[in-house]
């Protein structure tokens, strides 16, 4: 018998997994989460029968939510990384082997305990336990893989299951994998977010920019209009002096928020009439050429050579394209 777990050239379909294409927990759960409405649609048209298709049906869907839970639990622990909060090896032994568990409802008390990284991301997590709660009968995800449990009793009698509304089951699936695709979504941004290092404690970079359009020009901090305004935002944002006075530092020698407060930060050694310069080339030379082998104005990949030229005789190094990652950070 030949290896299916191998490359075979005559089959007509080859799915490539690991080192010849990825296999990440996102891939698996998307798998899962198809898979589930695959065959739910199948029922639908009356060629397949539920009382079969029911137990991959509640499989999938289950091992979907446990799924989406470990991704959502990876995440904030990886936000608390860029964040610069450290634990001692025996926790992160700990916390990597609690992460193991089939238990949902585990899983989701663990997401839980790490969702005030930020202050946003609570309001993803709103109504996504009444939404899998009900599978929390189910604690080591063999409900529906097996007819017994290690106990040899029988799952579905034991749990006092006799009937499964699939059409329900379908809606409030595709209903909780939207919150979930939310979160990680927001969670994937977080984390890049993160990686810019503008935050404090407590506030995250988005708040720090919020905070800079509410303070008056710096001119004006001497005031007792700064003032008031300093105990609004320590208030609103349930700040100390300390931190306030931290995130008013950042915003000061921040190249972009220090401009909401009238301050401006001189491109080092660039003057003005160069960035024009170079802002006329760059607009000359896609008027006169379109294709990416002459000029890629955005990524700034490709620069002409009068461009290159131009500035090798100043500094030694030519402007990029600004970009908020490359410039603002």
């Amino acid at each position: 018998m030949d290896n299916p777990f191998e490359f075979h050239e005559e089959d007509a379909i080859i799915a490539c997994v690991g080192e010849n294409g990825g296999t990440t927990d996102e891939d698996i759960r998307n798998g899962f989460k198809r898979t589930v409405e695959l065959l739910t649609e199948s029922l639908k048209d009356g060629q397949e029968v539920e009382d079969l298709l029911v137990y991959p049906i509640v499989y999938n869907a289950r091992h979907s939510i446990e799924l989406s839970l470990k991704i959502v639990i990876k995440m904030l622990w990886e936000i608390e990384g860029k964040k610069g909060i450290k634990y001692s090896d025996e926790i992160i032994a700990e916390r990597k082997k609690k992460i193991h568990t089939h238990n949902i409802e585990e899983l989701y008390k663990m997401a839980c305990e790490n969702k005030n990284i930020d202050r946003r991301i609570p309001a993803y997590f709103e109504n996504i336990e009444d939404m899998i709660q009900f599978y929390y009968f189910d604690e080591e995800g063999d409900a529906f893989k097996y007819e017994l449990n290690k106990d040899d009793q029988p799952h579905m009698i034991k749990n006092k299951i006799s009937h499964i509304s699939i059409e329900l089951l379908e809606t409030e699936f595709k209903e909780v994998m939207k919150k979930f695709d939310d979160l990680i979504c927001f969670l994937e941004s977080c984390v890049d977010e993160y990686s810019l290092g503008t935050f404090t404690k407590s506030l995250s970079r988005v708040d720090i920019w919020e905070i800079s359009k509410k303070l008056p020009a710096y001119e004006e901090w001497s005031t007792e209009k700064f003032k008031e305004v300093k105990e609004q935002i320590k208030q609103e944002y349930r700040l100390g002096s300390k931190e306030l006075s931290d995130a008013l530092n950042l915003i000061k020698e921040h190249r972009l928020f220090s401009t909401n407060i009238g301050c401006e930060k001189i491109f080092g050694t660039v003057t003005e009439d160069e960035l024009k310069e170079y802002a006329s080339l760059v607009k000359c030379y896609e008027e006169k050429d379109k294709s990416k082998e002459k000029i890629d104005c955005f990524t700034g990949s490709v620069l002409p050579d009068v461009l290159q030229n131009k500035f090798q005789a100043g500094n030694g190094s030519v402007p990029s394209p600004a970009c908020d990652r490359s410039i603002f950070s």
